[in-house]
């Protein structure tokens, strides 16, 4: 399977649209590397942007700008950063349909984490605060149906497997990860203690999507025992909450874009994680965005390409773009 594939289901499937090519409104277009970008991941401090140009994974900072990671190959895409920035995380395809899993540094450049035994590809999703635990997946494409494992890596015990498909996020000490079965099509947090599934709203799927820094508070999406998918917030203590909508019957809450599907109201995603708009007032008529968007949070950073309108804006196929 093809590293673009497997992104599909690890990654995110992102969205493209059109951006003006400046700062306008808090919205800052970060630039290609030629071509269309896509940010995938945000540092804790909202200085640190990585994601994916044309082919290739990037670092990009408002000193440096966008800086090609150098992975080589035949495709790299940065998936997600450590909170701190210092180290980025993704899959790369040094040869066509070999996807590798790796860690970058400044001072160390790509590490291959090498792979689960008995699996093909990989991918890494998400990193601890300090980039010591990595999170992610793996696939065998030679069984059928192909199967996925998620994983978690020190460098002390390696890859090591969780019991449920994809890994999607990962607390900022690396003890809580979460994610979802996709032949149970069940969420699921792990601790040392083991892999728990937290349940559903009441119909028979959910998916974990995001968690918050300690650990304590997951988010993602459930069917409810109508069939709707909704967005929930999850804890230990009151269990799986229903966030409700803004009138759809379809919200899904993010962490760097998680979803193919995610179409999300701001609005919603502000309720889950508690955040209000960095730059508060109203945005004149050429900064405003559309009413529903593709967003992704990072430990309460905004980032994504937004749809904005404009009587000449400037069109690409996709812009990598932050709040700032």
């Amino acid at each position: 399977m093809k590293l673009a594939q497997l992104a599909t289901v690890i990654a995110v499937a992102l969205i493209p649209m059109p951006l003006r090519a400046q700062t306008c409104g808090g919205v800052q277009d970060l630039g290609t590397l030629g071509g269309g970008s896509q940010a995938h991941g945000i540092s804790d401090a909202g200085d640190v942007v990585v994601g994916l140009s044309s082919t290739s994974a990037y670092r990009w900072t408002q000193v440096t700008g966008m800086v090609d990671l150098g992975l080589g190959g035949f495709r790299s895409q940065a998936n997600g950063v450590s909170g701190d920035g210092l180290v980025v995380v993704g899959q790369a395809e040094l040869t066509p349909g070999d996807g590798r899993v790796f860690r970058w540094t400044a001072a160390g450049g790509m590490q291959d984490l090498g792979m689960l035994p008995g699996f093909t590809d990989g991918a890494a999703t998400a990193a601890s605060f300090d980039g010591t635990v990595v999170v992610g997946g793996c696939l065998n494409t030679t069984s059928s149906p192909a199967t996925f494992q998620a994983f978690r890596w020190t460098a002390a015990t390696g890859m090591q497997p969780l019991g449920f498909s994809v890994a999607t996020d990962v607390s900022a000490d690396g003890s809580v990860v979460v994610g979802h079965s996709l032949t149970s099509q069940r969420a699921f947090r792990w601790t040392e203690m083991g892999a728990q599934d937290i349940g559903t709203l009441g119909g028979t799927t959910a998916r974990a999507n995001g968690v918050s820094a300690d650990g304590e508070v997951v988010a993602g999406t459930s069917r409810t025992l109508t069939g709707e998918v909704r967005a929930f917030r999850w804890t230990a203590m009151v269990s799986m909450q229903d966030l409700g909508t803004l009138g759809g019957s379809r919200r899904v809450p993010t962490r760097e874009v998680s979803q193919p599907t995610a179409l999300l109201s701001l609005e919603i995603q502000r309720r889950v994680l508690g955040i209000t708009t960095p730059s508060a007032g109203p945005r004149p008529e050429e900064c405003r965005t559309s009413a529903s968007e593709a967003v992704g949070y990072r430990r309460g950073r905004v980032y994504r390409s937004m749809e904005l309108s404009s009587s000449a804006p400037t069109t690409r196929p996709e812009a990598a773009a932050r709040f700032v």
